[in-house]
């Protein structure tokens, strides 16, 4: 077993033990910067990024001094560009030097926050993908990639104009199609191949508008699957500004074990998402129906003199 995971597994096995608190303390001594963690589980119901993110940003931005140099220490599914958008001007009114650390994935909203950094570092199993929005799709009531939502009734469309009528079964089919669902997809990814740029030509590449709105349109109109990987190499094809670190590295090997003590936490606890800096720790529980799931344990009282955390947040 990875020495590494087997401690972070004895740590939680001894309540107390936790070292995600030094793990930033020791990072932010290395890099002189404000270490910020947004982690969440890419699999757990309802970890997308969303509006409900925001007081736990504020709050913990809060802890932090103003104007400091700030690392996001970000793994995330996605969700909405909205969301991300607020969320990463929040940080940079506050912080106006700002990094985005992926140490393991930072898919689709994710990238989009990346792309409002200045620099991203990314180590051997970082991931970004393109910018495809997470919409609700009522027939399954569940989120789906807005491009899947559109791509398939663009092929229902064609395949009925080659046929040149509609068949029994076609009826059917064109019911699963809500008209205004596919105007809310379409929107939804062209807000983002907007802010995409936007952001691109504030930061990254801000001397190449060129650059940054072919950048933008390459994420953001990908046809390919939503968990398609963006490496090191893929990154800086696309121009991007990409600090490297390799497995030898002290500083990754700093950041991989804080995001594995941060996501072991997470599938422990029962929460999915955690936002934590040196002196702050807030956690989401989901707000999705989990029917069969077992109750998540009661988080315990806030240890840092708090009178109470705001709804649906827990202190660690």
């Amino acid at each position: 077993m990875n020495p590494i995971y087997a401690q972070v597994l004895y740590e939680y096995a001894n309540p107390g033990q936790t070292r995600r608190r030094s793990l930033i303390a020791r990072l932010e001594r290395m890099t002189g910067r404000r270490q910020f963690l947004y982690i969440t589980p890419l699999d757990a119901p309802g970890a997308f990024v969303s509006a409900t993110d925001v007081p736990a940003v504020v709050t913990a931005l809060q802890s932090l001094p103003l104007g400091a140099p700030l690392d996001l220490v970000l793994n995330t599914p996605g969700g909405s560009p909205d969301a991300a958008d607020q969320i990463m001007r929040l940080l940079r009114r506050s912080h106006p030097q700002v990094r985005v650390v992926v140490p393991n994935a930072a898919k689709s909203a994710g990238t989009l926050m990346a792309l409002a950094a200045d620099s991203v570092v990314m180590g051997p199993p970082s991931q970004l993908g393109p910018i495809d929005p997470q919409v609700l799709y009522p027939p399954l009531g569940l989120y789906v990639p807005a491009h899947a939502v559109v791509d398939s009734y663009r092929q229902f469309v064609d395949a009925v104009n080659l046929k040149g009528r509609l068949e029994p079964a076609d009826y059917l089919m064109a019911q699963r199609f809500d008209q205004a669902l596919i105007n809310v997809c379409e929107k939804a990814i062209a807000d983002a191949e907007s802010l995409a740029e936007s952001w691109l030509t504030r930061y990254m590449l801000k001397d190449q508008p060129t650059r940054a709105r072919e950048t933008a349109r390459i994420l953001a109109r990908n046809r390919q699957s939503h968990s398609m990987a963006i490496g090191i190499d893929e990154a800086r094809e696309l121009a991007l500004t990409v600090e490297a670190l390799d497995d030898s590295s002290r500083l990754w090997r700093l950041y991989w074990e804080l995001f594995l003590h941060a996501e072991t936490f997470l599938r422990k606890s029962g929460h999915i998402k955690l936002f934590e800096t040196r002196t702050t720790t807030l956690a989401l529980r989901s707000e999705l129906p989990q029917p069969h799931a077992a109750a998540p344990p009661t988080a315990p009282a806030n240890p840092h003199g708090a009178e109470s955390a705001p709804a649906g947040y827990g202190e660690e």
